[in-house]
């Protein structure tokens, strides 16, 4: 019953319900069908510990779509964040993280967790694997005026927050948060893999720099632009390099036949 019920909710209030590892648990198992479900109140149940944490990893990898989840005045500690890290690994609705720094109990630890969860510069694949949907975290809202009072409006408050981790739930932001995590966290893109594919890949080198290299990141910092189009032209010119002579080829190519065309008194310019 609990079950069929859960596929029409939009919200869950358990808030100050002295809630532990064992009901959170059942809690979890009963939502994972929800397929409304938009916001989850958990805030001030003390008891649940890394424990219960770790079984919300069922919701975020489920049907579910999940954006705001509260966890606010809890002793959430660096074990708890890992667990929610590790459940949120491929989580792709999650926006708001709500939870009270000062109190939350994570120290260095866990908000390494947290950068590495949003930005993991070990490779380029992984980065563009990480997490790119979680857009807060922290306890900056306030209340809307939704006639039900449930509404909350988000505002882009990072306090106590590490800037290891507020700078990229800031890119997360922008529509080519992927790119641009990667433009700024490797500098030097390995082109070398694509040589394969010879000219036919320069077309398609430029015009993936163009989401960022073209564009200001609205939440970067104005140098930011710039750099990214110092890397295409870097990319570009490393590309080239290593294979000289099918440049020279194909623009020895492209003169002869505009020369072809002047012959042939063509009305189109070469």
């Amino acid at each position: 019953i609990i079950r069929v019920a859960a596929l029409h909710l939009e919200q869950v209030f358990h808030d100050d319900d002295d809630l532990d590892d064992e009901g959170l648990q059942t809690l979890v198992a009963a939502l994972t069908n929800a397929t409304t479900l938009r916001n989850m109140h958990l805030s001030r149940n003390r008891s649940i510990t890394a424990a219960g944490l770790r079984a919300l990893s069922q919701l975020f990898s489920s049907a579910c779509p999940l954006e705001t989840l509260f966890l606010e005045d809890m002793n959430i500690g660096d074990e708890g964040a890992e667990a929610l890290v590790d459940g949120l690994r491929g989580n792709t609705t999650l926006k708001h993280l709500v939870l009270t720094p000062d109190s939350a109990g994570i120290t260095s630890t866990g908000w390494t967790a947290f950068s590495r969860l949003l930005c993991d510069t070990s490779s380029i694949n992984n980065t563009y694997r990480s997490n790119h949907s979680l857009e807060h975290i922290g306890d900056g809202y306030y209340n809307s005026s939704n006639p039900d009072g449930s509404g909350k409006l988000f505002r882009s408050c990072f306090r106590g927050i590490p800037p290891a981790v507020s700078q990229y739930l800031k890119i997360n932001k922008e529509n080519y948060a992927a790119k641009i995590k990667i433009g700024r966290c490797h500098p030097d893109i390995p082109v070398e893999v694509f040589f394969g594919y010879k000219l036919k890949f320069l077309p398609l080198l430029v015009s993936w720099f163009v989401g960022f290299g073209t564009r200001k990141c609205s939440n970067c910092q104005n140098s930011t632009t710039r750099e990214f189009q110092r890397r295409e032209l870097s990319a570009v010119y490393k590309f080239i390099r290593g294979m000289p002579m099918l440049a020279v080829d194909g623009q020895m190519r492209l003169k002869s036949s505009c020369g072809r065309k002047r012959r042939g008194e063509s009305s189109r310019q070469c």
